[in-house]
């Protein structure tokens, strides 16, 4: 799967391909490339590709491995809270949203939404207050710019 990924081929890619599948059982289609009129055509690349409509299964198959493989486990967040967004509840204790800036175990930075209750907001405003780190383990769930992190637990200020 991994060496798939490397190679280029990812969900959004099987998917639009699932779009536009032959509807005949004998039917292909061709995908082909156009390349600047200025520069030569590496010559390591394909400039078209033809499927056949029985290919069809294994990509499929494949969205299906690579919609399985971003589906997050549960997974251990420190950073800092950013962005506070609570407000007044039920039990006139505020409690909402806050955004969690911290960084991956692929040294990226990334920014999450969690809606947190409200003894766990009381802890965020503290420590966004004091500018100290939290934790807390969820399920991440990325965004183009703002992830969203799902069903967490956990939740404390770091000393």
């Amino acid at each position: 799967m991994e060496k798939l990924v490397q190679q280029g081929i990812s969900l959004n890619l099987c998917n639009a391909l699932m779009q536009i599948q032959p509807s005949s059982s004998d039917g292909t289609i061709t995908v082909e490339c156009a390349w600047s009129r200025g520069l030569p055509v590496p010559k390591d690349v394909t400039a078209s590709v033809r499927l056949a409509s029985a290919q069809f299964m294994n990509i499929r198959h494949c969205a299906n491995l690579l919609a399985a493989s971003r589906e997050e486990s549960e997974v251990e967040i420190i950073g800092r809270v950013d962005l506070l967004r609570g407000e007044l509840g039920n039990q006139k204790l505020m409690e909402g949203e806050i955004v969690i800036a911290y960084v991956t175990e692929q040294r990226k930075l990334r920014r999450a939404v969690v809606a947190l209750l409200p003894d766990d907001y009381s802890s965020a405003c503290d420590a966004h207050k004091l500018a100290k780190h939290v934790r807390l383990l969820g399920k991440v769930i990325p965004g183009k710019r703002l992830g969203r992190i799902d069903s967490y637990s956990g939740f404390r200020v770091l000393s």
